[in-house]
């Protein structure tokens, strides 16, 4: 299957290419029809000259800078981030005002190592209203993970070390930090400072302990450090299975597998992924319930492993289908569409939007037009652009749509890219 997955990103790049020059110019003008690179940027960039609301104008412009990133278009990315930075100052009520500048802060750590990158952090701070206690820790929690990608390593490593824990809200926001921490520095290598982080990882709850040490694993493997990567996961196990939400014991066992499959240990990814399925049942509520399962199908894609997903898929789908609440239940159908079109299970994704309703939540201008783009994107990975650039293009909110074409844009460029967190 990840035979299957290269042959698809190699299809991809080749379509990319085809349609454009090097640095992602054409020669042809770009119409509806267009699913070059340069034209999916290009379409993103006009819907968000078609919109005056500055939220969904920042917001969207947040994406489509990393869009512009990944292209190689590193000027564009940063013009574009800077004015969605002063554009995110018009926006009148602080809590959205607030969440932009979030967004800006983690959308930070997916651009290239870069000092142009940190300057801009470091702009967000300037900018921000730390009135908020709240805010203020999420965004200099953010910040150091920022920090990690694009500064001096060690610096960052002090700071995510001396981040506040006076209360649950802080604790939560530190353990986040270290676990990207720990991740960034295996990923660079540094598994020295990569272990200072996840054994400082002793706030909040217990979840963060156990996924961060499937993070290194993978990262481990990678490096050809296997009994280092067999410890780490021996260790999420244990840590795993000592929490009492079936919700959390569920979504570690899940990475614990696809850490396994990635390593080629087909057996013991087959037995945790099943053993996830059967332990998201357990979860408190119905809604946790049919996400964590659905989740699992996500995991299962990203893994190349798109055949095992239908049943799975059903399984959510049959939990979800008894959850009382309509907001709630719409909600969780969010997230089962995205990971049915992630699995390349189109037909059933789209007679399940019938669940999703077009209403805001979160972030969101309309939970139906997030879970359109989230569909564009799986058809994208699974290498139908034309129907990926029609799904992005009949989105109506402005938002979601920028949002598309961006994501698009990432997936083209990075076949083996996996799911993005789903937060609306």
């Amino acid at each position: 299957m990840k035979g299957l997955l290269m042959l698809v990103g190699s299809m991809l790049i080749t379509l990319a290419s085809c349609t454009t020059s090097p640095n992602h110019s054409t020669a042809l003008p770009c119409t509806t029809a267009s699913v070059s690179v340069t034209c999916f940027l290009q379409s993103g960039q006009a819907t968000l000259n078609a919109t005056e609301d500055p939220f969904a104008w920042s917001s969207g412009a947040i994406e489509l800078a990393i869009a512009f990133d990944t292209a190689d278009q590193s000027q564009s990315a940063f013009d574009l981030y800077q004015q969605a930075l002063s554009r995110s100052t018009q926006i009148e009520d602080s809590d959205r005002r607030g969440a932009v500048l979030v967004e800006a802060m983690v959308g930070l750590a997916d651009f290239k190592p870069t000092d142009e990158a940190l300057n801009l952090a470091n702009e967000i701070i300037r900018i921000a209203d730390l009135s908020d206690a709240g805010r203020q820790d999420d965004l200099l929690a953010k910040h150091v993970v920022v920090k990690a990608v694009h500064g001096n390593k060690a610096e960052a490593l002090q700071a995510g070390l001396d981040l506040p824990q006076t209360n649950a809200r802080e604790e939560n926001y530190k353990a986040v930090s270290l676990r990207k921490l720990a991740n960034q520095f295996a990923k660079d290598g540094d598994f020295e400072r990569s272990a200072i982080a996840l054994e400082a990882i002793t706030m909040s709850i217990s979840y963060y302990q156990a996924m961060a040490r499937s993070d290194v694993a993978r990262a481990a493997y990678a490096a050809d450090r296997d009994e280092l990567a067999e410890a780490l996961l021996g260790a999420a196990d244990s840590i795993a299975r000592a929490q009492d939400s079936g919700y959390f014991i569920a979504a570690a066992l899940r990475d614990i597998g696809y850490s396994y499959h990635l390593a080629g240990v087909s057996d013991l990814a087959d037995a945790y992924f099943d053993e996830a399925v059967t332990v998201a049942r357990t979860a408190e509520k119905q809604n946790e319930m049919a996400r964590a399962t659905s989740r699992i199908a996500t995991r299962k894609a990203d893994a190349g492993l798109q055949q095992d997903a239908i049943a799975i898929l059903i399984a959510a789908d049959t939990l979800a289908s008894k959850i009382e609440s309509p907001q709630t239940k719409g909600y969780s159908y969010y997230e089962i569409v995205g990971s049915a079109a992630f699995a390349g299970r189109f037909q059933i994704a789209r007679s399940w939007l019938a669940n999703v309703p077009d209403m805001p939540l979160g972030s969101s201008s309309s939970m139906l037009s997030a879970a359109k783009r989230d569909l564009a994107w799986g058809l994208a990975r699974n290498g139908d652009l034309v129907d990926a650039r029609l799904e992005c293009d009949a989105i109506p909110h402005a938002r979601e749509k920028a949002q598309c074409f961006a994501r698009v844009v990432r997936v083209i460029l990075q076949p083996n890219m996996t799911a993005l967190p789903r937060y609306l």
